[in-house]
């Protein structure tokens, strides 16, 4: 049996956990729009033709925020494309995923179906093959109220009332040749800069997000000196995975790895500035991503991943007071939380944690002790380096509502056979208080249509955990216990 201990102290606050952390991601990459979050004339869709048990699904994971076109998508999108009346909207060959876009789904339905889900936008702008024009553009049409031929525009599409997008991304991505108008970080960070002047402009209230880049650390470096007074936030994107659940379960340390990286090039630009101003981190595209599926990039996800996804939840929590938005990417379908077909859905293993984590960790994070048994395991670091590491079992978060006197703790065990016996000082826990248990003996486990509920959370007796003065947290699962500060 594993030992292993944690010790939370409520004065010990990191900062608030943002909200936006609990954020997805749409892009129009296989069937995630069409098919997924829009399919007109199926039975199952509104008037609109947005899928009505997509959108339940999705409400069920209450997403504070979510990113839209793109991804790759966004560096060869141009939003005219996608305003007006549907039967008269440009079908167009898509550069990024190599496909054809009819346009059916734009601006003024993505906002539409936010407002069903009462979520925020977050538009991507083109600086692709885009400018700083059509960026600027895109923020009149969208936020303006003075009387324009681009609110006119707007009005006539049917949105009397501005669509108040308050969170715009200047580009995705353009550090990768795989992008179209890729750049150099000089040449992103000019055209960033002229692009956000533009927009600034024409809505002074907008929070810009810049491309980072954790494979080229100068690139972030770069773009923070020219635009540390222009930007808010610097994207970060990461995909892990490996076929082995030993070395796939360690990726919680490489999440921190990137976003330590991340801070410290914040920290030093920062210290450069002599300011008091902070630029944050925007998460705006991660999830667990290394199979090749067809349809493109359908990942059926197993238990594992499902914990994968849960340490990187437990990341960003440790991390709150720079992490300070996050967009799983992506909802539906590709990469998805949820997976559609014309007759249903069902929601994946990933879907869970999502799920656990924004009901129960809100409020102040804290910087939490954590005495864990380790097991030597092969981690994979940038560019796939392999690296031996001693691994904790055990992978912790925690927040607190002072308001409340309430503490909950997220507990990731990483051991495929092993049940950890913990040791928590400094919190209080009602035995009668129920816990949220998502565990599996098979990390190969996934849900599907024929099964959707192999793998879910269960609702405990924190009492039936208790073993001693430990509670035994089983192999394989992540659990999520609510007690009061000692």
């Amino acid at each position: 049996m594993s030992r292993a201990e944690v010790s939370i102290d409520t004065r010990r606050v990191i900062g608030p956990v943002n909200p936006l952390v609990y954020g997805h991601f749409i892009e129009h990459l296989g069937r995630c729009i069409y098919g997924g979050v829009y399919e007109e004339g199926s039975d199952l869709a509104d008037q609109q033709g947005f899928r009505t048990d997509v959108l339940a699904a999705a409400a069920e994971l209450d997403p504070t925020i979510v990113r839209y076109p793109g991804g790759n998508f966004a560096s060869g999108y141009h939003w005219r494309d996608g305003v007006g009346r549907s039967d008269q909207r440009p079908r167009r060959w898509d550069r990024a995923w190599r496909t054809v876009e009819s346009n059916q789904f734009g601006t003024d339905e993505f906002i539409q179906w936010c407002r069903q889900l009462e979520t925020q936008p977050y538009l991507c702008v083109n600086l692709g093959d885009g400018d700083a024009t059509e960026a600027a553009d895109w923020v009149e049409y969208c936020n303006a109220t003075c009387d324009t031929s681009l609110t006119r525009l707007r009005q006539d599409n049917g949105s009397a009332e501005p669509h108040s997008v308050r969170y715009w991304g200047l580009g995705n991505e353009l550090y990768g040749d795989w992008q179209i108008g890729a750049k150099d970080a000089h040449a992103y960070a000019d055209a960033a800069r002229d692009a956000a002047r533009s927009m600034r402009r024409v809505d002074p209230d907008i929070k810009l997000v810049a491309v980072g880049c954790n494979e080229q650390p100068d690139w972030n470096l770069t773009v923070l000196r020219k635009l540390w007074d222009t930007i808010d936030y610097l994207a970060l994107h990461l995909y892990v995975g490996r076929p082995d659940p030993q070395s796939h379960l360690a990726y919680g340390l490489v999440v921190d790895h990137h976003i330590r990286q991340m801070r410290a090039a914040i920290d030093m630009v920062a210290a450069e500035q002599l300011g008091t101003k902070r630029v944050e981190i925007a998460f705006d595209e991660w999830n667990v991503w290394y199979r090749h599926h067809r349809p493109p990039l359908e990942e059926r996800y197993d238990l594992a991943d499902a914990l994968v996804v849960a340490q990187f939840l437990n990341a960003f929590i440790r991390h709150c007071d720079v992490v300070t938005m996050a967009n799983l990417a992506q909802l539906v379908n590709v990469l998805g939380a949820i997976m559609a077909r014309p007759d249903g859905i069902f929601r994946q293993t990933i879907y869970w944690p999502l799920w656990m984590y924004r009901k129960a960790m809100l409020g102040y994070g804290l910087d939490v002790y954590c005495q864990s048994p380790t097991t030597e395991t092969e981690v994979h670091w940038l560019g796939n380096r392999p690296s031996r590491h001693d691994v904790p079992i055990v992978d912790v978060c925690a927040t607190a509502d002072p308001s409340e006197g309430k503490v909950s703790l997220a507990v990731v065990n990483r051991s495929l056979t092993q049940p950890v016996d913990l040791t928590i000082h400094g919190v209080h826990f009602d035995p009668d208080v129920e816990a949220q248990l998502l565990s599996g003996d098979d990390p190969h486990s996934v849900n599907d249509f024929s099964c959707p509920d192999r793998i879910g959370p269960e609702s405990i007796a924190i009492g039936s955990l208790l073993a001693g003065q430990s509670l035994r947290i089983p192999p394989l699962s992540v659990s999520i216990l609510a007690g009061t500060a000692n």
